[in-house]
């Protein structure tokens, strides 16, 4: 009989809660880090040395594992090229997770906004740099120029103004590109918000919700400046419309069984979706915010018992979250009493009814702008 064993994509700071989590467990912990420095190789207990962006030599080493090892899951808190690695994983090994298919959705804008075009779901309008230079025509300005298959999260992603700005962000863009492609977008404005949720093979499962406090820097890119939870569409009307809205892809993709984070704009009372991700709570959400917002959940202990057990009794027991905001960074704070009116304390930073904002930057959230030079 063969020992059960958890592939781990990936092996450094974001990773390494998991190994933590998953050390002594009975799992051998088989990594997968070109990085021999990589913090989460201290805790592994096989090491593939290749990087994660590689899905054919992963799979081929992983295919010589599979004859010792009882693969229990793959824990992939990953972004980018690896997601579409993770997802080879998953295809491979018959394991919980996203197919190929999903992974361009959520790796490339473009495949994305094709896909809601197509499924009746709300999109901002928009069309790839190559459909530009092929003759058609921008979207309205302000627009919101994107990497198609970012690298690095929101790594030079802007909003311009006039049709002078263009060429330098589609440069900008196109070099922090996988596939070289840009998508250009009309803009929103209005609060991102996030709902995570559990496809459970066509079933949506929604678990919690939290917005992303998003500013601009004076050049015009954007700038993650926080995130609060739970979410102002928290048990809303919205709330449901944006579960129907997810619910489209579960029916799409009705064998799936992950967790997924979906990103809505909400514009003019009407949720757009503009992002989903796979990534397990990156960005430090995980860690920051929903310790305080739920401080008897362990999100990698439930986490871990979906990938590798398909148990989902950690997700479905969340009591109401604690207001909790996470204000990394900031430098200085502005009163905004008619919006942040569900803000608590966190540590000795902040303060009810307080958002925090970066010198040169502007901040939106409904109908409020916020300059960032206000003193």
């Amino acid at each position: 009989m063969r020992p059960p064993a958890v592939i781990i994509l990936g092996a450094g700071k974001s990773q390494v809660p998991f190994y933590q989590q998953l050390t002594g467990s009975g799992l051998t912990l088989i990594a997968i880090d070109q990085d021999q420095q990589a913090p989460g190789l201290q805790l592994a207990d096989r090491v593939i040395p290749l990087s994660t962006y590689a899905p054919d030599p992963i799979l081929e080493a992983l295919s010589e594992y599979a004859d010792q090892y009882d693969f229990q899951g793959l824990i992939a808190r990953t972004s980018g090229p690896a997601v579409v690695t993770a997802a080879r994983i998953t295809e491979t090994f018959k394991l919980r997770g996203i197919d190929p298919a999903f992974a361009r959705l959520s790796t490339q804008k473009s495949e994305l906004r094709h896909f809601c075009v197509t499924q009746g779901v709300k999109f901002p309008s928009g069309l790839s740099w190559a459909e530009v230079q092929s003759g058609q025509t921008l979207p309205a300005f302000p627009l919101i120029i994107k990497p198609d298959y970012p690298l690095v999260g929101k790594q030079h992603i802007q909003v311009i103004d006039t049709a002078a700005q263009l060429a330098r962000a589609v440069a900008q863009c196109r070099a922090a590109s996988f596939d070289g492609q840009v998508e250009l977008e009309h803009f929103l404005s209005g609060p991102d918000v996030s709902v995570a949720v559990v496809l459970e093979r066509g079933t949506v499962v929604p678990f919690t919700d939290w917005d992303e406090y998003i500013g601009l820097t004076a050049e015009g890119h954007i700038k993650g400046l926080g995130v609060q939870c739970p979410s102002i569409i928290h048990d809303s009307l919205l709330q449901g419309v944006i579960v129907e809205t997810i619910q489209v892809f579960a029916d799409c993709f009705p064998d799936l069984q992950a967790v997924l984070i979906c990103s809505f704009r909400i514009h003019a009372d009407t949720p757009y979706l503009i992002e989903i991700h796979s990534d397990l709570g990156g960005d430090g959400i995980a860690e920051q915010v929903l310790n305080r917002a739920y401080p008897d959940f362990n999100f990698f202990d439930s986490m871990s018992a979906f990938y590798c057990r398909g148990e989902l009794a950690g997700l479905l027991s969340l009591p109401e979250p604690s207001p909790t905001a996470w204000l990394p960074g900031a430098q200085r704070v502005l009163q905004h009493q008619d919006y942040w009116h569900n803000l608590t304390r966190v540590g000795d930073e902040w303060s009810d009814q307080q958002l925090a904002v970066y010198p040169a930057h502007r901040c939106w959230y409904e109908q409020y702008c916020l300059e960032g030079d206000q003193s």
